[in-house]
């Protein structure tokens, strides 16, 4: 299948050498261990063991209710470890609306799709801790040239790689066959599917041109000018409005218009998120709350802020986790209690969403501090925990619905490590 070209924009909008290093993480430690299985055995693991109690610890301004008291880890796979020094890096990690499926790619550029098991009660031994993934990939996809920074996951299984190899990649989780490919004029950052219409995707990348695509004819359908470098995308579920990020903090929001058959992205809002004077303005991720009545940006100041979807209003930044340079996305757990985010000193963070709890969720705070935390809008309190001993933690997720009291972890070593909360 042949590649859909997409024209240069006209604007005169170019990105610096420097700026296109815009996704550095934090260093990369060099492994123990060259070996490049897939599976740890005990002979070869340098991080705990399966079986390991992760320690959760606990800071606080404003008391809450603790989640991470049992953390178990209950399986490690060396998902991408290639033996070179990056040991394939994970830069993107997504789960398949229907639970099934993880996907994880990186600094390989080679896309691994890893299943699920069916039942998750079943294949453990009386008192071990159960492996809810398969232990080798469903499927290896191989086809960019670049490193892989996003993954989108359609409803019926198909999936989105974006990569700085300039091209946006459709697969099935069926097959190890590329079914689509997409050219860009430059780097690709972000590409996510339409969650009504799976056969149209936007994606925005170096040349800070959102674009709107028709994957049967591969034709682009529209596109938009940021004059900036687009380093976030994210979608509503009934597919009206898009959030885009970009380098230097604004986040653009659009309209999708389809209007027989002629589809439009129009500009409608921007927020600037520009904090006083911080020369670190990038936006890493936007995620939306199960409901859609919150959209959460995160930013390289350390910081992500909840605002209202209805007005565009600031609700709450929450504070406590270190990101200067990472590309990391807060998320809201399933239930939208929970908001999870990376951070640089190699932790996992978990913060109280304070928009959908009460006083009753406040263990031990009097109504004056209640009122204190809503008049300043600032959430410090917090859990967290260390995933890797000798790694850095670059994505995590909140198990799939059926099993929410997961955490799947990612690393710049290629490692993948799942925790049971007890």
């Amino acid at each position: 299948l042949g590649s859909a070209g997409a024209a240069p924009a006209s604007s005169t909008f170019k990105a610096s050498a420097a700026m296109k290093n815009i996704f550095a993480t934090t260093p990369i430690l060099d492994p123990n261990t060259q070996e490049s299985t897939d599976i740890f055995s005990s002979e070869d693991l340098h991080e705990p063991i399966e079986g390991f109690i992760a320690p959760s610890r606990f800071r606080s301004k404003y008391l809450f209710d603790r989640q991470l008291t049992g953390l178990l880890c209950i399986q490690r796979i060396r998902a991408h470890h290639d033996g070179g020094f990056t040991n394939g890096a994970i830069w993107a990690m997504e789960t398949s609306p229907d639970g099934v499926f993880l996907a994880t790619a990186g600094s390989s550029g080679t896309v691994k799709i890893w299943k699920m098991r069916r039942i998750m009660s079943r294949g453990a031994k009386e008192g071990e801790p159960f492996r809810p993934f398969l232990d080798f990939p469903e499927q290896r996809l191989s086809g960019h040239s670049g490193e892989v920074m996003s993954l989108s996951w359609s409803k019926s299984n198909y999936l989105l790689s974006a990569s700085k190899d300039r091209t946006v990649r459709l697969w099935h989780a069926s097959s190890d066959k590329e079914m689509r490919c997409f050219t860009h004029p430059d780097g690709v950052h972000v590409a996510q599917f339409h969650p009504e219409e799976e056969n149209v995707f936007i994606s925005g990348g170096m040349d800070g041109v959102v674009r709107l695509f028709f994957i049967t004819n591969q034709r682009l359908l529209s596109s938009a000018r940021t004059d900036d470098i687009i380093t976030a995308l994210n979608i509503s579920s009934d597919g009206r409005f898009a959030l885009v990020g970009t380098y230097q903090g604004r986040v653009f929001i659009y309209t999708l218009a389809n209007e027989k058959n002629e589809w439009r992205l129009q500009a409608s809002t921007v927020i600037d998120t520009k904090y006083m004077n911080s020369p670190r303005r990038k936006i890493s991720g936007i995620s939306l709350s199960p409901d859609e009545q919150f959209f959460c940006i995160s930013c390289c100041d350390s910081t992500f802020r909840v605002y209202r979807a209805d007005t565009a209003e600031l609700d709450c930044t929450y504070v406590g986790q270190q990101n200067n340079y990472s590309q990391f996305t807060a998320r809201f757990s399933h239930d939208g209690a929970r908001l999870m985010t990376c951070s640089e000193d190699g932790s996992i963070v978990v913060f109280p969403n304070y928009t959908v709890m009460g006083m009753s969720d406040m263990l031990g705070a009097s109504k004056k501090i209640y009122q204190r935390l809503v008049t300043d809008k600032k959430c410090h309190s917090h859990e967290y925990f260390k995933p890797f001993e000798k790694a850095n933690v670059t994505r995590a997720l909140f198990g799939n619905k059926r099993n929410n009291n997961l955490i799947i972890a990612a690393s710049n070593n290629g490692e993948i490590a799942v925790f049971k909360n007890a």
